[in-house]
């Protein structure tokens, strides 16, 4: 049944040599989720055998050629098209507009899912394999730190801190009445707490002294 498909398909590689391997490798990494496997080794195969005049190097180059096209290309129609991009044409890939909005709504998303925020499980693996115990840090302890040197080092306002925390309103009568959210503040304390951070990996701040 697959015989003749298979047939026209070597042929098909025969025929189209470099330029088609590197063709297919590149709509392979941008385009159709086509496996690689059904490119060079069917190449490699031929190569070896000695039915296309072909050196397993020059497949092995023209694969890598034609995977970083497809990858820049990608990358490029993405980086200029974006979001739209993306909701246009994700429906052909399985990429549903829930797992867009999903991706766009958390800064560090589930690796499983973009619909969820990725869990404290995850982050505290990831400091286990960096080489942090479980008492010198934990995900929550990037929470507790941040509400710390906010409040004592930049003498932010604790209220703008809970807010952006999304701790509960305090007072018997909680957010009831006082619905307010900070957004202009929570804006300008994140920009202060980046800009502390950077000076941190940067260190010391250098003063420029005139002769």
């Amino acid at each position: 049944m697959f015989k003749p498909l298979i047939d026209w398909y070597l042929g098909a590689l025969a025929k189209g040599g470099y330029g088609l391997i590197a063709l297919l490798m590149a709509v392979e990494s941008s385009i159709v989720p086509l496996p690689s496997e059904v490119v060079i080794p069917p190449a490699a195969h031929l190569a070896y055998t000695g039915q296309i005049p072909l050196s397993l190097a020059g497949i092995i180059l023209a694969g890598t050629i034609g995977s970083w096209l497809g990858a820049t290309v990608m990358y490029w129609a993405s980086r200029l098209a974006g979001r739209p991009l993306v909701m246009r044409y994700g429906k052909y890939f399985l990429i549903s507009p829930s797992k867009v909005e999903g991706a766009e709504r958390y800064v560090f998303p589930s690796l499983l899912t973009g619909e969820k925020p990725m869990s404290d499980n995850t982050v505290n693996t990831a400091l286990r394999r960096m080489g942090y115990s479980n008492s010198e840090m934990t995900a929550h302890g990037f929470r507790a730190m941040a509400r710390t040197i906010l409040g004592e080092h930049l003498e932010t306002d604790p209220e703008v801190i809970e807010a952006q925390l999304a701790h509960g309103k305090s007072g018997p009568l909680g957010s009831a009445y006082d619905r307010t959210t900070y957004m202009a503040q929570r804006r300008q304390m994140m920009k202060e707490w980046a800009d502390y951070l950077d000076k941190i990996r940067k260190g010391a701040d250098v003063i420029a002294l005139r002769a």
